[in-house]
């Protein structure tokens, strides 16, 4: 069973293991531990609801967690150039120019 305890705020077990569930790709212990250090870092940063911030920590890493995982994975757009004629070209990754 996990707990997480801080001297800002506390989590149930039950808040841990939904949170794990729904930002599957997040080690949310690890999160929490973040924020911790975060709110020692910048102690005239008071938090009124911490489980608002909370929630909106785990909602910025976990956006963050998926577009890191999909720039690594998906193509760079082709760059479009012109050549002294004015026909479009893109550069392959032999080096080459295949003409549009």
């Amino acid at each position: 069973m996990k707990v997480f305890q801080s001297k800002y705020f506390g989590m149930s077990h039950y808040w841990i293991e939904e949170w794990e569930r729904i930002y599957a790709p997040l080690d949310v212990m690890r999160e929490l531990e973040k924020m911790v250090q975060w709110l020692d870092a910048n102690p005239k940063r008071h938090k009124k609801n911490y489980y608002r911030f909370v929630i909106n920590w785990l909602n910025s890493a976990h956006a963050k967690a998926i577009s890191a995982r999909f720039e690594r994975y998906s193509p760079k757009s082709e760059v479009v150039y012109r050549d002294q004629d004015g026909q479009r070209y893109v550069v392959t990754a032999e080096r080459s120019r295949r003409y549009l």
